[in-house]
């Protein structure tokens, strides 16, 4: 711009001001409302600082008693006026620059103000400050100045503070900024109660987490041991109720038993196991020593005389079943753990050397004479003593399940049936057995062969 043309310029530019504040002044007062600054490591593009300008900008203008002078129009009226002690609008941010512009673009009024971070990592808390220069009567003052702090957790409600901020600027009123200080503080309340109480649950998590943890190294020990152990010396018994024998004709006469037995159970791993760990399963041996003890019912004794039973029943006494067994299990690897116990079924078959022995002594003579013996294992004596003795080789199989609450000792119930035949009729003096008992464990590996 030459020398002439400046002058000129700045002749004609108070005449325009003029004229322009005159219009502006028949429809309301002007003001400019520049945009907020960023600081305090708050990002110059953040969509805060739009909001709150926007929204200041917005109320002023629908309260239909102010002009809002544009950054366009202002830009305009410092080229023409080449005021260059104000620079651009954006670096003008001190109080004496924006005097300047106020004096130089002929407003009425500037809001200005800023948004900065604050707190931990510039993250916690958004502080806005507003503030308004009024120019009345050839002087310009601070009229208004006021500063919210808003959690940035509750940054969503920039517009409502936005607003109040407004109504401030416009009315000196601080009711809206205050109900809305109060929200926000109502909120922070709020929200640090449920800080703390997600605290206290993550901590009470925290103590859970733990405790089940803990509670899983501990069966994960508990189960090692379990896995480490077997049964090696079992006592079982049989009483009268679960005993049937599969003969209706010695169930009849023998009808109430009791049975008793002791397992010494060896434990094989490697190659001398007979079933491989990759199907899950372990076998083990053992030997079983078995006791069963009958008596006889008398008014039964006549009705089966020369009945297929091949054997001399003696009234009022009591049978004997002694038996040696040679024992073999298959069982899981792993035990079933259910709550803190160890569960493992089995199944068991076996092969037993049985021996029978009926005896009755003092006899009288009237029942002596009574007694009808067709074994050849029956004898007498001179003292009517009658005995009945033999010997048989027989099988059974079954399942049952062990049961270990404690490492030491482990409880356990079985059922099994079986086959031991006598006679020329082949007669089963096996029956239905369940057993109850408990079991002794050891971690004692035997490698070899045990027979």
């Amino acid at each position: 711009m030459n020398p002439m043309t400046r002058k000129i310029a700045t002749a004609i530019f108070p005449l325009l001001i003029i004229s322009f504040s005159g219009i502006c002044h028949a429809a309301g007062s002007t003001i400019y409302i520049k945009r907020f600054e960023s600081r305090g490591g708050l990002a110059a593009s953040d969509n805060a600082i739009i909001t709150l300008t926007s929204v200041i900008r917005d109320a002023f203008r629908k309260s239909g008693k102010y002009h809002i002078t544009g950054d366009d129009e202002v830009r305009t009226a410092l080229i023409e006026g080449e005021i260059e002690a104000t620079g651009a609008i954006d670096r003008c941010s001190d109080e004496v620059c924006l005097k300047e512009l106020l004096e130089a673009i002929q407003t009425n009024y500037i809001v200005y103000g800023s948004i900065r971070a604050e707190g931990e990592d510039s993250a916690d808390t958004l502080v806005v400050t507003v503030k308004m220069l009024n120019r009345e009567r050839g002087s310009i003052r601070l009229a208004r100045i006021k500063t919210l702090r808003i959690p940035v957790v509750f940054r969503d409600t920039l517009p409502e503070g936005s607003l109040a901020l407004a109504e401030y600027l416009m009315n000196g009123d601080l009711g809206p900024v205050d109900d809305y200080q109060e929200s926000i503080l109502d909120k922070s309340e709020k929200l640090e109660k449920k800080e703390l109480n997600n605290k206290l649950q993550n901590r009470k998590d925290v103590v859970r987490e733990a405790v089940a943890e803990k509670d899983r190294e501990f069966n994960e020990e508990l189960r090692q041991k379990f896995h480490k152990r077997y049964p090696w010396l079992r006592f079982g018994y049989g009483g009268f109720g679960p005993m049937r024998a599969f003969n209706s004709e010695f169930h009849d006469i023998y009808g109430d038993g009791q049975a008793f037995f002791m397992d010494l159970i060896f434990k094989f791993n490697g190659r001398k196991n007979f079933i491989y760990r990759s199907t899950g399963l372990v076998s083990d041996f053992g030997y079983r020593f078995h006791y069963k003890m009958f008596s006889s019912d008398s008014s039964k004794i006549k009705s089966v005389q020369e009945a297929e039973l091949n054997v001399d029943p003696i009234a009022e006494s009591t049978a004997s079943i002694f038996s040696f067994d040679f024992l073999f299990r298959i069982h899981r690897e792993k035990d079933i753990r259910v709550f803190k116990t160890s569960i493992n079924p089995y199944i068991v078959a076996a092969v037993r050397a049985m021996s029978f022995y009926n005896e009755k002594a003092d006899m009288s003579d009237s029942e002596y004479a009574d007694t009808i013996y067709k074994d050849t294992w029956a004898s007498t004596s001179g003292d009517n003593t009658i005995k009945t003795f033999f010997l048989r080789a027989g099988v059974y199989t079954g399942a049952g399940v062990d049961i270990a609450i404690l490492p030491g000792f482990s409880l356990f119930i079985e059922y099994n049936i079986g086959y031991t035949p006598y006679g020329e009729s082949f007669v089963n003096l096996e029956g239905h057995q369940v057993y109850a008992g408990i079991s002794f464990l050891t971690s004692i590996d035997y490698r070899g062969t045990i027979f």
